[in-house]
């Protein structure tokens, strides 16, 4: 009687990397997200000199803080 051969682990592994299916990834930045946020929020299709104060408070209700580099 012959027994069946044993899978070596190196078989096992390449069994395993043949079915892997990497994950969705997001490539958007946060920049675009946040500026896609304020647009959808308040509907608007610009930020000018007459409603930049508006698009600040937007962003100190979110937590955003602007900073010097």
């Amino acid at each position: 009687m012959i027994a069946p051969k044993k899978r070596s682990l190196n078989e096992i592994r390449q069994t395993k990397d043949a079915h892997y299916v990497p994950p969705v990834s997001n490539n958007t930045k946060a920049s675009d997200q946040l500026f896609e946020s304020y647009f959808n929020f308040f509907k608007n299709t610009e930020i000018n000199a007459s409603n930049y104060h508006q698009f600040l408070s937007f962003l100190n209700e979110r937590g955003y803080q602007i900073t010097k580099k």
